[in-house]
């Protein structure tokens, strides 16, 4: 019985995804041994076969099976890529993914933003704190235009000129 039979038959734990047999790393070779017997053993002592024929047939056959098992990852590693550009495609095409260069420059354009607006609070209210002798009444108006200053910021929601 071949691998595909036995996951056909639900002897190993499996799953096919396009079209891909994947047998469970752990579980498969563990059922695989308990569901069923041990393959006939090849008497060496055989006439009409030696060790040496024996051997060479064993490591044909082990190439040509690493070679499909390397064609057959090659294969799926190209179609999780290829998948995941594709998701990265749609995710950019509805506006859930922006590039990173976007993202650095509109930071960048907010944080520069605030600066100016934090650095300009002096500038318009230097006049009225030089008046100002009351303590409470320097730091309300200190408040009062950093609050003035930060919900112009939050007005913009993002947007950046």
């Amino acid at each position: 019985m071949s691998v595909h039979q036995a996951a056909k038959a639900n002897k190993i734990t499996h799953a096919k995804i396009d079209g891909i047999l994947y047998v469970h790393k752990e579980l498969g070779p563990k059922e695989w041994f308990e569901n069923f017997p041990k393959r006939k053993i090849i008497d060496v002592q055989s006439p009409d076969m030696d060790m040496k024929s024996i051997v060479q047939s064993g490591a044909k056959r082990s190439k040509a099976m690493a070679e499909d098992m390397s064609l057959a990852a090659a294969e799926r590693k190209k179609k999780i890529f290829d998948a995941n550009i594709a998701e990265l495609k749609f995710l950019e095409a509805n506006g859930s993914l922006i590039s990173a260069e976007l993202v650095e420059k509109r930071a960048f354009e907010v944080a520069r933003k605030v600066r100016d607006q934090i650095l300009n609070i002096p500038n318009r209210i230097a006049p009225e704190l030089a008046a100002d002798t009351d303590p409470h009444s320097v730091e309300q108006t200190l408040y009062k235009e950093l609050i003035k200053a930060l919900e112009a910021l939050s007005k913009t929601d993002g947007e950046t000129k």
